[in-house]
Formats: structure tokens, sequence, C-alpha cells
């Protein structure tokens, strides 16, 4: 059923005036799986189709139908193109690149409609991922409404602006007023023992010394597991919830634990993530509209990637021989260019690099800046190629896996610390890359 769409309208920067729209009705593909949440959008599908004129053709919004409940609409094309398209060429989207495009989504909804209809059984893996992506993004909307409404009542009663994390610490304490959690003291005063025993990573340790170290569970006596550490009007919260609570934690943001005052700070943030839990399952959060259409955009993203994987690499039967003919003829293909990791610094002056080139010739101290950098959302590390700097990448790859440079080098680009120049320096770690000259 083609049609004409010259009422479409500018999709990016070029005009779109003579897309042609197929509908293509997905003979055989059989109604989508019961388990399917209810799609609301997010792959090109509606809640409700729209329904077709008395001339059988489709409104001039709709540029296509797959089936009986996929569409892909002027929005969800315009959508899908400023997701893909390169932001240097603005201007790249003619008619046919427009009219190729819209078969691909086409194609991508056949494709979504064949693996959604698949009775074949998830794997235990993808289960779980789609499990874990469902209480993420409930878990973040009730916290926000949790915020927001702290945050509103803090306003009406005339008090300051709190950031976020301090915002969070009010909404907890709120909330415990409200479900007035009762602690076991004797049995506190045993769990902060148990705490307190866990090892202290010292300083001078390395990075997975440290690690293993952080990683360690407290010792609890299995008898006392199944005890209750605290009754609250949410329920009671036991010992084994506290140390699954203390397991999910990551190792680099575990506090240090040591008295009765802490384990119930542990406690009471537990009990407060249970608050939120039933508040979520109350509301029913999962089948919100926007939560919803997320969690249809990753059920379909899983099940086209078994579809593919069923239908296509699992019947692959790769012939070594073959494949290393080919290999031989195409190796340019797969040359990667020389490169380095290393890391990058902007100082002062020179007092300041040779200070901080010191610092960096102590290998402990050197890891510990780098994951300090890491978990404080700061990477140190570039990657650098000939293009890039062929000069800084003939020094990395002569100074060789394992060296170390601590002193500082001048950037030739001006001054613009009062007439000091930065200085850069290059370090060599210790990890591996999977190609040939790399540097730190």
């Amino acid at each position: 059923m083609p049609r004409s769409l010259a009422s479409v309208r500018p999709c990016g920067a070029a005009l779109v005036t003579s897309v042609v729209a197929v509908v293509i009705l997905a003979a055989g593909l059989g109604p989508r799986s019961a388990a399917s949440p209810a799609p609301t959008g997010g792959s090109g599908r509606s809640p409700a189709p729209t329904p077709v004129t008395k001339s059988g053709t489709l409104p001039d919004t709709i540029l296509a139908r797959v089936g009986s409940d996929r569409e892909v609409s002027v929005r969800t094309f315009r959508q899908a193109w400023t997701e893909v398209h390169d932001p240097r060429h603005p201007d790249s989207l003619t008619p046919q690149s427009a009219r190729r495009f819209l078969d691909l989504m086409i194609d991508k909804e056949v494709l979504g409609a064949r693996a959604e209809g698949s009775k074949a059984p998830w794997p235990p893996h993808d289960s779980a991922d789609l499990a874990l992506y469902r209480d993420q993004l409930v878990m973040k909307a009730v916290l926000d409404s949790a915020l927001r409404e702290t945050a509103r009542r803090r306003a009406a009663a005339g008090e300051p602006e709190l950031h976020r994390m301090d915002l969070g610490v009010a909404a907890r304490e709120s909330s415990l007023a409200q479900i007035q959690p009762r602690f076991d003291g004797v049995l506190t005063a045993r769990m902060a023992l148990a705490w307190k025993a866990l090892p202290v990573a010292p300083p001078e340790s390395t990075i997975s010394a440290q690690l293993r170290i952080r990683s360690q569970m407290p010792v609890v006596a299995a008898g006392d597991t199944t005890k209750v550490i605290a009754r609250s009007m949410v329920g009671d919260y036991l010992v084994h919830e506290l140390l699954a609570q203390w397991r999910r934690l990551d190792p680099w943001s575990r506090p240090r634990v040591e008295t009765t005052e802490a384990i119930e700070e542990l406690v009471n943030n537990g009990l407060f993530e249970r608050l939120l839990r039933q508040q979520a399952s109350e509301r029913r959060l999962d089948q919100r509209p926007d939560i919803a259409a997320l969690l249809a955009r990753r059920h379909e993203y899983i099940a086209v990637s078994q579809l593919v994987t069923r239908e296509v690499y699992a019947k692959i039967r790769p012939d070594s021989a073959a494949l290393t003919r080919w290999y031989g003829t195409h190796r340019a293909r797969y040359r990667t260019p020389d490169r380095a990791t290393i890391g990058r610094w902007l100082l002062p002056d020179r007092a300041s690099a040779g200070r901080f080139a010191a610092t960096l010739l102590d290998n402990v101290k050197a890891e510990s800046l780098m994951a300090q950098g890491r978990r404080g959302g700061a990477n140190f590390l570039d990657v650098i190629t000939a293009q890039d700097d062929s000069v800084l990448l003939k020094e990395a790859i002569r100074l060789g896996p394992g060296a170390r440079a601590g002193e500082a080098h001048e950037l030739r680009r001006g001054a613009p610390h009062g007439g000091e120049r930065p200085h850069r320096l290059a370090r060599r770690g210790r990890a591996a890359l999977p190609h040939r000259p790399h540097a730190t």
C-alpha cells in the first residue's frame, strides 16, 4: 500500500518531501508472547494503532505499519535519526537516505516482532539482566519521588535547599520517623565487633591487595544470621539481610564500621530501601508509561539478540583454513596503528610538575592516584597515536613496557598560567593492552 508523504516535516536539517512508506503486514509472525511487557513506545510501537482512513491510507504522522501493533511514525523516525546520524554532517538526510533509513526501521520492527513472538525460553543471565534493569528504573523513580516530596516539604516550611546527598539523608530520616525502628542492643553490639574485626588495608599496599582486603566479609556466627537485629513498621530486619546489603556495596565505597551507631546506620539504610520498594510496588511504578516503554525496549533488544544468536551465529561453522587465507589476503584491514596509553596532567609550573613526578615514581602511589581518579569520575588516561602526537608516541615506545618517566615535558601550546607553561607527564604502567606498543 505505497503512498507519497508530501507533508512530512523537516527531519534533521533537510526537508523530506518524497519518502514513500510501505505498509508491511508481517505475515506468519503470530501474536507476541504473553510474558512480553505491554508496548508503550520506544521501539516504534504504539499502545493503540492509529486507524486507517476510509481511503485505506495511513495518517500523515505514520510512515509505516508492521503487523497490527507496530508503527513507525514521523516522531520515532526523527528520534531514531538523531540517535545515529553523524552530527558533523547535519545535512546528510536526503530523500534517498531517508528512504533507506525508513527501510531499516521497518526491518527492525519485523525482526522485533519475530523475536518477541518466539516461545524459546530465556537464558538465566538474560532474565536476570532484565530484572536488574527493571529494579534500577523503579528504584530510581521512587527515590526521585521521595526526594521531590522532601524538598517540597522543606520549601513549605521555609527551610534551606539541600544538595541531593543531604536531601537523601533528610528523606531517610523522615521515613525512619514513620517506621520507628527498634534495635536489639546486644545483637547490634555483637555485629559492631564483627565489623570492627575486618582488616584495614595498609596505605602502602597495592591496589589489588587493597581490593582483596576491602572485599572481605565480616565473620558472623551461623546462629546469629537468622536473628532479628531491628523491628519496624515495615517488618523485621535480620542479620543475613544486613550481610547481603554489605556484600552488594562497592568495596571501595564501604565505610569503616566499628560502633553500634554505625551498624544502626547500615540497618536504617536497609529499612529505608525496603520502604521505598514497598512504595514502588504499591504505585506499580513498573507500569508507568515512561518506565514501561524503557522495559519494552530492553525486552525487545534481548529477544532480538537471542534470535540472532540462535538463527545466525549458532549455525555458523567456521572454516579455520578459509579464515587463515582470508586474513592473509586482507591483512591490511586488521592492522591496528601503533598507539600508547599515557597518564596526562596539566600543572601550573615546572616546580609543581617536578613534585608530581616524584609521586609517580612510587608505583603504589601512582596506582592509587589512578584508582582515586576513576572513583571520582576523572580519567587520567589517554590513548594517543602518531596522528595525535608522534613525538610523545615515539618516546613512550622507547621507554618500553614497565618503564616510568617522571620528568616534566613542556607543552608547546602557549602559556595560559601567568607566563608559565603547563607540563605533561607520561608514566608507564603495567597493564597489557591488545595492541603492540603501549605505554602509560
